[in-house]
């Protein structure tokens, strides 16, 4: 699955919902050996989920 920027960007509204935010992302080439994935085949995109600023992520505080 190749991700359109109108999924990227519901994604991330969702991750900020968490104090989350999109980072990243990229899709493997053809070529490229992918890490499995939920369903046990290659993935075909990857996104980057991580937090900004100094502040410790809220829920790793509990």
């Amino acid at each position: 699955m190749t991700f359109s920027r109108a999924r990227v960007g519901v994604i991330a509204a969702e991750l900020a919902a968490s104090g989350l935010i999109l980072r990243g992302g990229f899709t493997f080439g053809d070529d490229e050996m992918a890490p499995a994935g939920l369903s046990g085949f290659p993935a075909k995109s990857v996104l980057l989920v991580g937090q900004a600023g100094a502040a410790p992520w809220p829920y790793f505080q509990h």
